[in-house]
Order: structure tokens, then C-alpha cells, then sequence
């Protein structure tokens, strides 16, 4: 969808302009704008049998004044016959030149139908320009492209139609979509599905079709942004509804943002309508303004979190489940190398390197299928050169970790990679925060090595001095005198000798210069285990008091399991 807006707006007006002279050159064909037909005629010489002198052609007169890039054709004279003429045709005229003396002896000028018939064809075509030929080119291109994303999304919408159990006057719990391609819908439908399956009265409806019932306790609107900040059309009425609707009660609301980083205007209209429903009195917020970037199943399940836990309802965290069905690609990996296990915290280290070109960043996730069945289990993951790197965690009985522990050096495997584009580390050089424990380094590790000159602090939280750990020491010590690292600090839970024995405690100590980075417009990235996500959380809560604005503007970014 992006590269459909994208293209779609840096392609507008050569394919306007193909559109309109190709209609008008339709038009000239069927003889609707005819083409009017010149032919000039000499005058008849007035002495017919004496011998023009011949002049030399490079002091014509009438040549001089006729620039190269006005001419269309030029006829020679056949031969040195009198009744011979040089016949020019320039771009608003033609011209009968004698070739003796280089006199005008006919013009005519084109009639306007003429212009336009030969300004169309040249636009149309591009054959007197090679660089607007190449415009045209591409813009050809795009045309094909359109129509296949056009094909994509409106299947994509096919697919996420709307089923409700309950009516909209039954319902408590009143989901409010406004999506332009239909996407959001998906997320919508996922929690829709969710809250019924726990007994709730639930009702998924277009922003549009928003209204109020005497059930209703609860809005949840999921608004996309459209063009630069617009509304898309299934909710362009919602904010003149909203001014008209009043409650004599209370009702709660939540709104989630769906947009890219890409357009200056992310979530522009999820923005709008925070700033609407402010203002009436019946509203009482839940949580602030969430934002998703670019669809970020990571993004949507830090929303899912915060909702669950305010309203006491155990909803699902898992991004994999929020993501979109359909056939993952296979690519096969070859296991390049895999470390020892700890004997402490059974965490292990494994590089992959797959077997073709694989795109993917650090921060994405590796899906595995340990049965080769629909069970996927996902590891987010570090891009080392051309390797996918992780760390996992051996559970008893675990099945993805002990089909993963079970890997010689030199197997292969089938995996997809998962797009996880709200946890990527920023192209923009922002300062950047990294919080982690245990597995959840390995996304970090990557970044480091494709970070260019972004000041990053890594906090890093494990439980003893074990040969993994001190192998990931070696690495972060490694990218700090290569600059690619501005410093790090490392907990260890078991080590009696050290005072911060938790990651959250070393972001509670170092409170004041992360406050400094996040209020300077710096991103703090969490990955590891919930419970430390929840102890980081508390602490920015309890210590910043900008942290609402931090999540609003999606500068705390988590992958947590």
C-alpha cells in the first residue's frame, strides 16, 4: 500500500498527462479534432526565361532566423529548376523558400488543431525528448505495478470483511474501524474475536456507523490515516458524528493509530480524533494515543498489553497470533555454528546462514516449525553479515528450543523470517537506548554491528558470568572501540559482588540521563522477558513524567515474550 501511495504520487502527472493526450489522439483518429491539410503554392515568376543567380546558401536571410529546434522537416529541392523550393515545416508554420536567393516566397501559419495534434503526439510519445521519454518509461512501469498492488489490496479488504454476534444497541464493548484497504480490520477483528470468546457483549462497525447505545461502555477505535493525514473514507463523517453525540454517562475509549514514519503526517488522523473526543465531557480515556507503524505486530501488541492489564481480561500477546494469515516463504539455513549451553541459565547461542539471499534485519523474528506443522514458534534475531543469530533459552520439554538445541554444525533447517519494522533500529542516527535480558540481546547484538554513527547505551541484565555471557562481554566491548557503541553496563542477578543486580535497577540508577535522551527526541528498545518489561516500564513511569508523551510518540519500542 505505501509504494501504491508512493508511486502513485510521484507518477500523478506523467500519467495524467499520458491519459489526456492519448484521449486527445483517440479523438483526432476518429476525425472529431480533424487535422486541416496545408499546401503552399509559388507565385508565378514573372520573368520565366531568365536565369536566376545563385547565392550562396549560408547568407540566407530567412535561414538566420530559424532556430534548429523549431524545425519538423525540411523538403530539398529536387533540382536546379526555379520551380523548385526548399519546403520547411516548423512547429507553428510552414515555409516555401526559393533556393536562389533564400526569399520567403509562401507561408502559412498552422491552425491551432495543428499545435495541439503535434504538442499530443510529442507528449505522448516522448520522441523529442529522451529524458521525458524516460519519464514516460517509468511511468508505464508504475502503471503495471498499480495494477497489481490495486489486485493485492483489494483482495486483502475482500478478506477482512465484518461479523458481529452482537448488534450495535446490545453491545458493551463498540470497536470503531476506519481503514481505507481494510488491514486494520484485521486487527480489529482479532480482538473482537477475543473479548467474545470471554463472554462480552462486542460489536465491530466502520467509524462512520458510529453511534452510541444506552449498553455501551466502551470505545475502542482503530483509525488509519489516509493521503497526508486525512481520514479514510469509511470514517470521513466520524468527527461531525462525534460533535453531535452527547451521553448523560460515562463511556470509556481507547484509540490506536495505524500509519507509517514514512509520511510526515504518521497517524495524523488518530491524532485529530484524540483531540476531538477530548472535549466531550461523557469521555474518560483508558490509556493515551498507541501508534502503529507500518502494521508492527510489535507496535499493536504493546496496545494489547496495556488494554489487557487495565481491563482485567487476559487477551492475547503474542504478535504471531495478530499476524496476517497466509503461506510464509521457506528459506533453508545452514547451522553455522551453535554454542555450549550455559549450566546455569540454559541459554545457548546459534548462527544461521541461509542459503540464498535472504532480506531481513536485526529486531525481525525467525519462525520455525519443529513438526512441520501450523506450530510456529518465533526468536527474534541479530543480523550478523550475512547471518541470522539468536539466543535461546532451553526449556524442559520446550519444543522449539530443543529442536533448535539438537542442531549440529553443518544441519539445515526451514525457517521464515517476520517482518518486525517497529523494532528496527532507526536510519535517522538517533540516540538510542537498549535494554535487554538474558535471550533477548541478540536483536541488540545485530544492531550494533549495522549501526553507523548512532550514540547507543546498551543495559544488559543476566543471571551468572557464564561462557555465553561473557562471550556477548567480548562482543559489546568489541563494538564500543569500533565506535559503533557509546557505552554499556551489565547486571548480574547471581553475582554477590555486584550492587545492581537487575537491569531495571540499572535503568532506575542511569533514570536521569535516559530522561535526558528520551525528552531530546532519543528511542528506547526493550527486549527480553515480560516480567522485566513491566519492572523497566514501572520505572520510567514512576521517574519521567513525560512518559505517556514517549509512548505516544513511539519512542519506547518492546519485543517481549
Amino acid at each position: 500500500q505505501y509504494y501504491h501511495v508512493f508511486l502513485g504520487r510521484l507518477s500523478l502527472v506523467p500519467i495524467l498527462i499520458i491519459s489526456l493526450t492519448g484521449t486527445y489522439l483517440s479523438l483526432v483518429k476518429f476525425n472529431i479534432f480533424p487535422e486541416k491539410k496545408i499546401e503552399l503554392k509559388a507565385p508565378a515568376r514573372a520573368n520565366q526565361e531568365e536565369e536566376p543567380e545563385q547565392k550562396q546558401v549560408a547568407t540566407f536571410a530567412s535561414f538566420k532566423t530559424i532556430k534548429l529546434k523549431d524545425i519538423r522537416s525540411v523538403d530539398f529541392p529536387f533540382a536546379d529548376d526555379p520551380d523548385e523550393y526548399y519546403k520547411i515545416k516548423l512547429t507553428d508554420r510552414e515555409l516555401m523558400v526559393n533556393q536562389f536567393d533564400g526569399t520567403i516566397v509562401a507561408s502559412a501559419q498552422y491552425p491551432m488543431v495543428n499545435i495541439l495534434n503535434t504538442l499530443s503526439l510529442n507528449l505522448h510519445t516522448g520522441k523529442t525528448s529522451t529524458i521525458w521519454a524516460i519519464v514516460l518509461t517509468l511511468a508505464t512501469i508504475n502503471i503495471l505495478f498499480f495494477i497489481y498492488s490495486g489486485f493485492v489490496i483489494t483482495l486483502r479488504r475482500r478478506r477482512n470483511k465484518i461479523k458481529n454476534k452482537y448488534n450495535i444497541t446490545e453491545a458493551e464493548y463498540l470497536l470503531l474501524v476506519a481503514s481505507e484497504n481494510g488491514s486494520t480490520i484485521h486487527f480489529a477483528n482479532h480482538i473482537l474475536t477475543q473479548l467474545l470468546s470471554h463472554g462480552e457483549k462486542a460489536h465491530l462497525a466502520e467509524l462512520n456507523d458510529f453511534q452510541l447505545s444506552e449498553n455501551t461502555q466502551q470505545l475502542l477505535i482503530f483509525a488509519s490515516t489516509f493521503g497526508l493525514g486525512d481520514a479514510p473514507t469509511n470514517g470521513n463523517n466520524f468527527l461531525n458524528k462525534l460533535e453531535e453525540t452527547d451521553s448523560h454517562r460515562a463511556i470509556e475509549y481507547t484509540i490506536i493509530g495505524f500509519g507509517s514514519t514514512n509520511y510526515p503526517d504518521f497517524c495524523g488522523y488518530a491524532k485529530r480524533i484524540e483531540e476531538e473526543i477530548k472535549t466531550k465531557e461523557w469521555a474518560t480515556p483508558l490509556l493515551p494515543l498507541y501508534k502503529v507503524n507500518d502494521r508492527s505486530l510489535t507496535d499493536f501488541v504493546e496496545w494489547v498489553k496495556a488494554y489487557s492489564d487495565i481491563i482485567h481480561l487476559p487477551l492475547i500477546t503474542s504478535p504471531n497470533y495478530y499476524a496476517e494469515i497466509n503461506q510464509r516463504k521457506l528459506y533453508s539455513f545452514t547451522v553455522a555454528d551453535i554454542s555450549a549451553t550455559n549450566e546455569g541459565d540454559k541459554n545457548f547461542m546459534l548462527t544461521l546462514t541461509p542459503s540464498g539471499n535472504v532480506d531481513f534485519s536485526s529486531g525481525d523474528l525467525l519462525a520455525i516449525y519443529p513438526e512441520n506443522n501450523e506450530k510456529e514458534r518465533l526468536y527474534s534475531i541479530g543480523k550478523s553479515g550475512k547471518n541470522v543469530r539468536l539466543v535461546v533459552k532451553l526449556h524442559e520439554q520446550g519444543l522449539g528450543s530443543s529442536y533448535l538445541n539438537n542442531l549440529k554444525k553443518g544441519d539445515t533447517i526451514k525457517a521464515a523470517i517476520q517482518s518486525n519494522n517497529g523494532f528496527h533500529l532507526d536510519k535517522k542516527q538517533t540516540p538510542t537506548i537498549l535494554v535487554s535480558n538474558g535471550t533477548g540481546i541478540a536483536p541488540f547484538l545485530g544492531m550494533l554491528e549495522e549501526n553507523k554513527d548512532a550514540p547507543i547505551s546498551v543495559y544488559a541484565g543476566f543471571r551468572n558470568k557464564e561462557p555465553l555471557q561473557l562471550t556477548i562481554e567480548q562482543q559489546l566491548a568489541a563494538a564500543k572501540n569500533n565506535g559503533k557503541l557509546k557505552d554499556y553496563t551489565i547486571a548480574y542477578s547471581r553475582d554477590a559482588d555486584i550492587s545492581h543486580k537487575y537491569v531495571y535497577e540499572l535503568v532506575e540508577k542511569d533514570i536521569v540521563k535516559i530522561t535526558q535522551i528520551l525528552d531530546n527526541g532519543g528511542v528506547l528498545m526493550i527486549c527480553g522477558a515480560i516480567a522485566m518489561h513491566k519492572e523497566v516500564v514501572g520505572k520510567l513511569q514512576q521517574n519521567c513524567p513525560n512518559f505517556e508523551l514517549y509512548q505516544s510518540n513511539n519512542q519506547i519500542r518492546s519485543d517481549c515474550y
